[in-house]
């Protein structure tokens, strides 16, 4: 539903990972808080003076300190979008919310990501007795000699075919026209021809991701088109397709997969913009056992850093500002069971669509909203 959102009653969160939100002043986001010191133990409820004091309740006290070690230090918080500050932590989704199975097994998750990413499919005609035949070629291309080889086995077991890579100078591909595996790419509505600048994940390659198969995809893809920073540990995919990176960026943010969308121009003279989908060297190092990787993998680093805000799945506010929007238009958004949902751009925060309107002037249109 489309609500009247007065002019001076709309702000805009920047935070990292490239996130911007307009939204009006009362809006609630989830935010993350340590939880401070309140002059006793908050174990044993003894009365202490001051920081000094608790460290020196919790040196004496081993009781309160393994409990305190196990205790959470920090809280999740409801803040009206006005009262955002810069350096707030605002929450994202650290939980894989996709379904526990599908009809799609993990081997052939790999082999769509692996296609969507730097396959292709030719429709080649033969004229045979007089008549035009059409025939597809799926062509697999890659610069690892393992990556290749897992897609062998994968398409020899799961098509019963014989398929030997081809080496073309420093690289290897192959090219094959079974049209077993032709059928399954256009049942999950792959396409033919040049997709560079429109390729996506198609609806029902996500509609079939699940628990039990989405790392084998996103797998693919990164054995694809994607790299492991050598020096930093990151994962990264590079596109021109927009579309595709805002699709990546969906799935991983569904998966709990914490993950970014930055752009860049390459070239002046054609102003090609290169999307780049980033998932930080902390979230890489947590999937390291879940992603069946075969190229990179010894990039990722073994151990998580010693500053835990790094690995929580949260991001940091860098400021806000008052716009005031034009149009005017704001949509109200109603959910299901708990109203909250995920919202951004290049990456995606929670926030909630509930809201008691209890400062003076705010305005909506109609009491219904």
């Amino acid at each position: 539903m489309m609500i009247d959102v007065a002019k001076p009653q709309k702000i805009t969160i920047f935070a990292e990972r490239g996130i911007k939100i307009t939204t009006s002043d009362w809006h609630p986001f989830f935010v993350m808080e340590q939880i401070t010191f309140s002059k006793q133990c908050p174990l044993c409820d003894k009365p202490l003076k001051n920081k000094n004091a608790f460290a020196a309740h919790l040196m004496h006290r081993s009781a309160c300190r393994e409990n305190y070690r196990k205790r959470a230090k920090y809280k999740v918080v409801e803040k009206r979008a006005d009262e955002l500050k810069k350096g707030d932590y605002i929450l994202q989704n650290a939980q894989n919310l996709l379904p526990e199975k599908s009809q799609l097994n993990s081997e052939l998750a790999y082999l769509l990501g692996f296609v969507i990413g730097d396959g292709s499919i030719a429709e080649v005609k033969k004229n045979r007795k007089n008549k035009n035949v059409t025939h597809y070629r799926v062509r697999f291309f890659s610069k690892a000699k393992p990556t290749l080889e897992k897609i062998v086995h994968i398409l020899n077991h799961c098509f019963d075919c014989e398929v030997k890579p081809l080496k073309d100078g420093k690289h290897e591909r192959f090219i094959i026209e079974t049209t077993a595996i032709t059928d399954l790419l256009f049942q999950y509505h792959l396409i033919t021809g040049n997709k560079a600048d429109t390729s996506a994940i198609p609806a029902e390659v996500k509609r079939h991701l699940s628990k039990e198969n989405f790392y084998s995809f996103l797998a693919g893809l990164i054995d694809s088109d994607g790299h492991i920073d050598k020096r930093d540990g990151n994962i990264e995919y590079c596109t021109v397709s927009e579309k595709m990176a805002d699709d990546i960026v969906e799935m991983c943010t569904i998966a709990g997969v914490l993950s970014s969308k930055h752009g860049k121009i390459t070239r002046k003279e054609t102003g090609v913009i290169i999307y780049r989908v980033v998932i930080s060297a902390s979230q890489t190092t947590l999937l390291k056992e879940k992603l069946p990787l075969q190229k990179g993998k010894t990039s990722i680093k073994d151990g998580l850093s010693n500053r835990l805000k790094r690995h929580l799945p949260i991001v940091r506010v860098s400021r806000t500002s008052k716009l005031e929007v034009q149009d005017n238009e704001f949509y109200d958004l109603t959910t299901k069971h708990n109203h909250n949902y995920l919202a951004g751009n290049n990456s995606f925060v929670f926030v909630h669509n509930t809201v008691l309107h209890l400062y003076m002037n705010e305005r909506i249109s109609g009491a219904q909203a």
